[in-house]
């Protein structure tokens, strides 16, 4: 199955996410058969808990757990806003598969907690709040919590200083993303269980080949290298989910990409 959710609010007080994943949708709808979050509120809300958009993002998250658990799909792949809604998609689907892998691949650590970020936005924060570390409402959002030797990071270069030390201090594994393809699928694939879902932060692209994300950061992967990658992992590993996020552009190469990317992943 799959979803268009247009969650911005995770990202900040700007919705150019919001712009960017609807220029996706509109140029996609005709190659995949999309199911849409009922009642999406696209409004901003205070900052709260040291979070922005908190109340808005609550209700939201909510509204799409409640929205796949009348769906239950056995497969879940969702072009999204920000990365924040995937506390809602992966926990459901850590539900239905517990030693489901994930693999996380992103520019940015996304394991703050609200009171490390220094950005208060919760598309930095999803990754503790699915371990089951961060605020105590979204965590409870999580219909499971995600074991951390499940977690897989692969081009991640942008870390705040308490993410560094909290990798270090929980083994958690990081791949880089300027090693060759090959070297990449294989540490994917050593570190994976059978069951995986994959995500795409766009911004795990190098700015050279792809500038249309929020969060611009140097040194990241070709768009081959992504390609490549999630086609050797789809080839070896039964990929039972996915996500792509953070785009804010509208150019029609762009969505040609981003459109075999969801069909690499979902194939």
């Amino acid at each position: 199955m799959f979803f268009y959710f247009p969650l911005w609010q995770g990202s900040g007080t700007t919705d150019e996410l919001y712009s960017g994943v609807e220029y996706l949708y509109e140029n996609l709808r005709d190659r995949f058969e999309f199911e849409i979050v009922p009642e999406f509120d696209t409004s901003g809300s205070e900052k709260k808990n040291k979070i922005l958009n908190y109340d808005v993002l609550l209700k939201d998250l909510r509204l799409f757990k409640e929205c796949l658990f009348q769906k239950d799909p056995d497969m879940l792949f969702t072009l999204g806003g920000d990365c924040s809604f995937c506390i809602v998609t992966i926990s459901y689907l850590l539900k239905k598969y517990p030693g489901m892998s994930i693999i996380w691949i992103d520019a940015h650590g996304d394991l703050n907690r609200p009171e490390s970020s220094p950005s208060a936005t919760l598309h930095g924060m999803p990754l503790r709040v699915l371990i089951g570390d961060g605020d105590k409402s979204f965590t409870d959002i999580c219909s499971t919590n995600m074991p951390i030797e499940n977690l897989i990071k692969v081009g991640t270069r942008d870390l705040d200083q308490p993410e560094v030390e909290y990798i270090g201090e929980n083994n958690v594994c990081m791949i880089d993303g300027n090693n060759e393809p090959s070297s990449i699928i294989e540490q994917a694939l050593n570190k994976s269980n059978d069951k995986v879902y994959l995500h795409v932060d766009l911004d795990v692209l190098d700015p050279e080949v792809f500038r249309h994300v929020k969060c611009l950061a140097p040194g990241g992967l070709t768009r081959n290298t992504l390609v490549d990658v999630l086609r050797g992992v789809t080839e070896k590993r039964e990929v039972v989910g996915g996500s792509v996020t953070e785009y804010t552009g509208s150019e029609p190469e762009d969505a040609k990409y981003i459109g075999e990317i969801m069909r690499i992943m979902s194939s």
